[in-house]
Order: C-alpha cells, then sequence, then structure tokens
C-alpha cells in the first residue's frame, strides 16, 4: 500500500505527468491490442475489439484514480476524527480529574463551585466541538 500511496502522491503533484503517463499507458494497451489482433489474424473490419479494449483500458485508469482518491479522502477524515477524539478525552479527563478532586474538599460551597465549574468547563469544550465538526449528511 505505500507504493500505491506514493504514486498517489506523485500523481497529485505532477498532474499534467500523470496524464501523460495514462494517455501513454492507453497507447500502449492499443498497440498491444492492435499487435494482438494481427497475430490472431482478424481484419480491420474487427476494430471494434481494439476500441473496446482501449476504452476498458481508460475505463481502469480513470476507476484506479478515482479509487485512489476516495480513499485519501477517507483516510484524511479518520486522521481528523483521531484528532478530534484526542482533544475530547484531554477535556473529558481534565473536567472529572477537577471533579474527582473537589470530592475530597471538605468546605461543601467549593466543591459544589468546582463541580459547577468542571460541569461548565465540559459544556463549553462539548459546544467549541460541535461548531468545529463539519455537518455531514
Amino acid at each position: 500500500m505505500s507504493q500505491y500511496n506514493r504514486l498517489m502522491e506523485f500523481a497529485k503533484r505532477h498532474e499534467t505527468l500523470a496524464a501523460a503517463a495514462t494517455a501513454v499507458t492507453v497507447f500502449l494497451g492499443s498497440s498491444s491490442a492492435d499487435v494482438i489482433l494481427n497475430f490472431l489474424r482478424l481484419s480491420r473490419a474487427a476494430t471494434i475489439s481494439n476500441d473496446i479494449a482501449v476504452g476498458a483500458l481508460a475505463g481502469a485508469c480513470v476507476f484506479l484514480y478515482s479509487r485512489a482518491a476516495k480513499e485519501r479522502d477517507r483516510f484524511e477524515r479518520y486522521k481528523e476524527r483521531i484528532a478530534l477524539m484526542t482533544q475530547v478525552d484531554r477535556h473529558v479527563r481534565k473536567s472529572l480529574t477537577q471533579i474527582a478532586e473537589s470530592a475530597l474538599t471538605e468546605d461543601r460551597e467549593l466543591r459544589i463551585r468546582r463541580i459547577d465549574d468542571a460541569v461548565e468547563r465540559f459544556d463549553d469544550m462539548v459546544m467549541q466541538l460541535i461548531a468545529a465538526v463539519p455537518q455531514t449528511q
């Protein structure tokens, strides 16, 4: 999969070169199909077979590129989700630690204030995360 990723990165950076490589691939595939058709002694009227071969090869190139682009986008979304979950974990831990520490406090007013602060911090974090996450359908 690493060669595949490197190839996709190369294609993204050098779009013109990637398009030229696709054109050369389709040309070589078409030429190979011509040689095979001549070897099989098929007449020139059978060029529809050649056209089908070229179309299939070009379609395969487009399919592979499309699939790679979708895979890359999915990978990026997963990275964003992991980063989001890391933020959520950090904020939840801070709030829960503050609540746990407040339970050890003897002063009732101070304990309630610390718990309220932790809940408010948690609510603020949730509201910020909701605003930061793009809405998907």
